[in-house]
């Protein structure tokens, strides 16, 4: 079914497809299949593998990324190597009372195996401060988890109580100006990270794809980092650009098009 519906959006003529779950991972557990997802990686870049199109998955639960699939994402012509890989929280206290199924260790584990196999891989995540109970040392070690893998994209959002959730049965004892404190200090961090990641990026010629977001022409990457275009005429959304990625004083990702010895752009 899936690979039917891929043929047709091929079709007609779209560039990026998302496979999109709350845990792709997962897809044809129920089935008693616990590799379902590799297999329909690897039956995807068989069919379309030769076309000029991008395959995204989102989102991959940390307790089930496996590392067979970093390898598909790898030696695949298709499939972009962004992973999105929400850690929540970096004290394995407070992941365990999130019933997150992972420690600290074993989230680091993943994320370095991904940086060691795709070096230009990005890595996204999700994360929340003030979980009942987070403590400074509790806070300190997502903050540690921030300076270690260096995410590209992040999510943040203070903790607040959800109706019929077994957090929710919890005190939320974390004061609010405690949470707002946190947040700011995570984001800080998580700005100073994405910079210095930036460096593995910066000179690279690589290929963008022009999207249209609220209205706007914007750039991405296959590993999904935003780029914004120092120039370019004639740009419409659904095309492929080529450009070499630098930083511009403000810290924001830039292509600069790299043009073909015609003068066109290649």
């Amino acid at each position: 079914m899936i690979l039917e519906e891929l043929e047709e959006v091929v079709r007609e003529g779209f560039r990026e497809i998302i496979l999109l779950g709350q845990n792709v991972n997962s897809y044809g557990k129920d089935l008693g299949n616990p590799q379902a997802f590799e297999s329909l990686l690897e039956d995807i870049e068989r069919r379309f593998g030769g076309e000029k199109i991008w395959v995204r998955f989102i989102t991959s639960h940390p307790r089930d990324m496996r590392r067979e699939i970093v390898e598909i994402v790898r030696g695949s012509r298709i499939l972009c190597p962004y992973f999105h890989l929400p850690l929540q929280a970096g004290s394995d206290r407070i992941l365990a009372l999130m019933n997150r199924g992972y420690t600290q260790k074993e989230y680091l584990r993943i994320a370095s195996f991904i940086r060691e196999r795709i070096p230009e891989a990005a890595i996204g995540t999700d994360i929340i401060v003030g979980f009942p109970t987070e403590s400074e040392d509790d806070f300190a070690e997502t903050l540690r988890v921030v300076r270690e893998v260096q995410f590209e994209i992040a999510y943040t959002y203070a903790y607040s109580p959800r109706p019929r959730t077994k957090a929710a049965q919890l005190k939320d004892d974390v004061p609010q100006e405690v949470k707002k404190e946190r947040l700011r200090v995570l984001n800080d961090r998580l700005r100073e990270a994405y910079l210095h990641r930036l460096r593995v990026h910066e000179g690279r010629v690589t290929e963008v794809l022009l999207l249209e977001e609220d209205g706007e022409l914007v750039a991405r990457t296959r590993e999904n980092l935003r780029v914004f275009l120092e120039s370019g005429e004639n740009l419409r959304a659904g095309s492929f650009l080529k450009v070499r990625l630098a930083r511009n004083p403000q810290g924001k990702c830039v292509g600069i098009p790299v043009l073909c010895r015609d003068g066109g752009e290649s």
